[in-house]
């Protein structure tokens, strides 16, 4: 996902054929699921060249993908956990006891649920890095342990689009032994070792974690930087011949559609065209997944 190669204009039916192969080896759901040529169909046949465009931008990540770019982020951790240590013993050792003490916590939005990413995440992390059940904690059981022994802190999720609902998460306030506690107030005094470890973070978030959480390293599997918008000058979405006029498609179709004005380019303005077989993130585009008004989703948000 960091290729600088510009992305060349795709026709239809190379297109479509390419969706059945993706759908065929079971990359791309059926069609039930995920259908692009429902979705052409909102188009005007002088619209469908931006419309195939636009979807041949667009990301889906199966489960299978989203379990190996989760080991991905963890592993990335390893030179974060070594710190000085150059032995591979040692490193071995080292790794083997961060694992045995680590947390496991889940990152939450504003108003937690039980529909945030965070907890399929958190049962990722149980199924595929080995990390034991007793290892997965609750923001309040966690913040309880932290204050009688400081052990390091990973956060699970999805995906960091604007990186507010992590601010949110680190800075929260809960009720722990009649006090007020927060991840950032118990880092102040005990000083644990914070990791945040997201399928996919923009730059966005990335900056907006630094800004207000310096004292979590964050450790995605994949950057997303500004040109995976749809709506950058500079977008990686579109053929460069096409970028101007993609701009301006996407928000007279999105209009068209229905969509309200200040939703049209995404949570946060992102713009961005990406789905996870479990959700679709509130910064991509609604275009694809909007279902009023008439309008064929690409994909339905559950």
């Amino acid at each position: 996902m960091n290729t600088d190669t510009v992305r060349p204009p795709v026709r239809e039916s190379e297109f479509l054929e390419r969706c059945r192969y993706l759908t065929g080896v079971q990359v791309w759901p059926l069609e039930t699921i995920l259908s692009p040529s429902r979705w052409l169909t909102n188009f005007k046949r002088s619209e469908r060249e931006l419309a195939v465009n636009l979807l041949n931008g667009f990301v889906y990540l199966p489960a299978v993908m989203m379990v190996e770019m989760l080991k991905s982020a963890f592993q990335g951790l390893t030179n974060e956990v070594a710190g000085e240590v150059s032995s591979p013993i040692e490193l071995s050792q080292v790794w083997q006891q961060f694992c045995q003490d680590l947390m496991i916590v889940r990152v939450t939005g504003e108003t937690p649920n039980d529909s945030d990413s965070g907890y399929y995440f958190a049962r990722l992390a149980r199924q595929h890095l080995g990390i034991a059940q007793t290892q997965i904690y609750t923001h309040e059981t966690a913040l309880e342990k932290l204050q009688a022994s400081p052990r390091p802190v990973v956060f699970v999720d999805d995906f960091v689009g604007s990186g507010r609902q992590f601010v949110e998460t680190w800075r929260r306030y809960y009720v722990i032994n009649k006090r007020l506690l927060s991840f950032e107030i118990v880092h102040r005094r005990v000083g644990f070792k914070a990791f945040y470890i997201p399928i996919l973070c923009t730059e966005e978030g990335r900056r907006t974690i630094d800004a207000h959480c310096g004292e979590v390293t964050i450790s995605p599997a994949h950057y997303l930087d500004e040109r995976y918008s749809a709506l950058h000058p500079e977008s990686r979405i579109w053929p460069e011949s096409l970028r101007t006029a993609g701009y301006e498609f996407v928000r007279e179709s999105s209009d068209r559609a229905g969509i309200p004005k200040s939703r049209w380019r995404g949570f946060a303005e992102l713009g961005l065209a990406l789905a996870f077989e479990h959700s679709v993130p509130d910064a991509t585009l609604p275009l694809f997944y909007w279902d009023q008004n008439g309008w064929n989703p690409l994909i339905r948000r559950t």
